[in-house]
């Protein structure tokens, strides 16, 4: 399990991103004098250095020159940050069938503002019970996506992860889950896919020690 401070660079980092991805889109005169600014924001935190490769190369592009696939990967940065403020609570827990609001997760985390500083210094996670139950409930939720046959295999190796972690994967839960996928129309479930792409990663960063946030060492 990763540290209230850990969380708390992790969270600023992706609303940098979460916010480049809405300054791209904005029509507004001071958009590429903000988007020139977010660099030197997360180097005057000290936060620079725990920047992603991935997550570098959208933050220290040209106003307006990223790449199909990162928009992409920016727009859905605003899910793993809305995690990282519940699990600081900082915010209410995402909710399962919808998409998380980026200006939501911009203004809690006062990107490119000076007060937002203050969320790293003595930042609280909430008990590990609440950290775990939610990762668990994510990450069994992702593997509602994949092809039915694939499922069984993938559930069986989750549970044997997690049990490392010192999380049990009952039955109960799995049902539980089925049941809430299992009810939503399929236009809905569509619509969730990317953004729980975008919450495993940050559950199964919460719950790992691996050095990169987007690759598994």
């Amino acid at each position: 399990m990763r540290t209230s401070v850990q969380v708390a660079e992790r969270a600023l980092v992706m609303g940098a991103v979460t916010l480049r991805s809405s300054l791209e889109i904005t029509d507004h005169p001071r958009s590429a004098e903000m988007i020139s600014r977010i660099p030197s924001w997360l180097e005057e935190l000290g936060l620079a250095e725990g920047v992603d490769s991935l997550e570098r190369a959208i933050l220290w592009a040209p106003p307006g020159q990223l790449e199909r696939d990162q928009l992409a990967a920016a727009n859905w940065a605003g899910e793993g940050a809305a995690f990282f403020c519940w699990a600081l609570g900082l915010g209410e827990q995402p909710l399962w069938f919808q998409q998380a609001d980026q200006q939501t997760v911009i203004d809690t985390l006062r990107v490119m503002r000076p007060e937002a500083g203050e969320h790293l210094r003595d930042p609280a996670l909430r008990c590990i019970e609440e950290l775990q139950g939610f990762c668990k409930q994510v990450l069994l939720i992702r593997l509602e996506f994949l092809p039915e046959i694939a499922r069984p295999l993938k559930r069986k190796m989750l549970q044997r992860e997690l049990a490392g972690y010192g999380i049990e994967v009952g039955n109960v839960d799995v049902e539980e889950v089925s049941r809430l996928v299992g009810g939503m129309a399929a236009e809905q479930l569509r619509s969730l896919y990317a953004p729980y792409l975008a919450r495993d990663v940050a559950a199964s960063w919460l719950l790992s020690s691996r050095s990169s946030y987007f690759s598994v060492d």
